[in-house]
């Protein structure tokens, strides 16, 4: 069966159109505030430099990381673990049987997170040590970002087997959303790169012009605080529509 990428977003805008007064507040308090929270209150996450040594350089950057981490690690980790709760709840707002209410979903979500972190932490830890390795290289971030969507789009339905399919774990669930996605990962990855990539550059365009304020020392710290929020927003709308399309996968794929 041929995806239909075109009819899925079709169907997740549906979803927001009839939903929104509900999926409003849901995600925006699991995953707008926490991410507006992190830029307003977390420095940038550190950047490697370039230099003749190369080593040296990558040092560097590995201890500002550890300070970094170390400094604003828990908020940070805080703010993707709300998002984490976020996407899930919006998963059991949907997939959930009998159907659940709003606050219903939050329960069922509030339940089955620990199996959600793990098994999205069994999918995370190998893509990150796969980034470590490929970005620094020249041209690494490019090498690294197939092989990463194509891994987050055969992963990409853990959410919705977990919120739908009672007593699956962690592991079962990755191999669960693996087998529904088979034959279509290439497709499913252009729908999950897309939308990420898109969040991810208008997110860039607006914390550029925040950077731009405070280098200039001419940032009014309310106008700061617009700008991280719409940052915050772009990276709530990417998400939101993230989690419906997944949604919309799991009722076609697993049907």
């Amino acid at each position: 069966m041929t995806l239909d990428l075109a009819g899925v977003l079709r169907n997740a805008w549906a979803l927001w159109r009839r939903d929104r007064s509900i999926l409003t507040p849901l995600s925006g308090l699991f995953v707008f505030v926490p991410q507006w929270a992190v830029l307003l209150l977390v420095p940038d996450v550190p950047r490697i430099g370039t230099g003749a040594d190369n080593a040296a350089a990558i040092d560097a950057w590995a201890q500002a990381l550890s300070g970094w981490f170390a400094a604003h690690g828990a908020l940070y980790v805080a703010a993707m673990a709300l998002g984490q709760f976020g996407a899930l709840a919006l998963a059991a707002l949907y997939l959930s049987r009998p159907a659940v209410s709003a606050g219903g979903a939050l329960a069922r979500a509030l339940r089955l997170l620990p199996r959600f972190i793990l098994a999205s932490l069994l999918v995370a830890l190998p893509l990150g040590m796969v980034a470590l390795m490929l970005v620094p290289l020249p041209g690494g971030l490019l090498l690294a970002m197939a092989p990463i969507f194509y891994v987050l789009a055969r992963t990409c339905l853990v959410a919705p087997v977990i919120a739908a399919e009672r007593g699956v774990g962690a592991v079962a669930a990755v191999v669960r959303s693996w087998a529904l996605t088979r034959g279509r990962g290439i497709a499913i990855a252009l729908l999950v790169g897309g939308i990420t990539v898109t969040g991810q550059l208008a997110g860039a365009v607006i914390v550029a012009i925040d950077r731009a304020l405070k280098d200039a020392g001419t940032g009014n710290p309310v106008v700061l605080a617009m700008v991280d929020a719409g940052a915050a927003g772009a990276a709530w709308a990417a998400a939101l529509a993230l989690a419906l399309s997944q949604v919309v996968l799991y009722r076609r794929l697993a049907r």
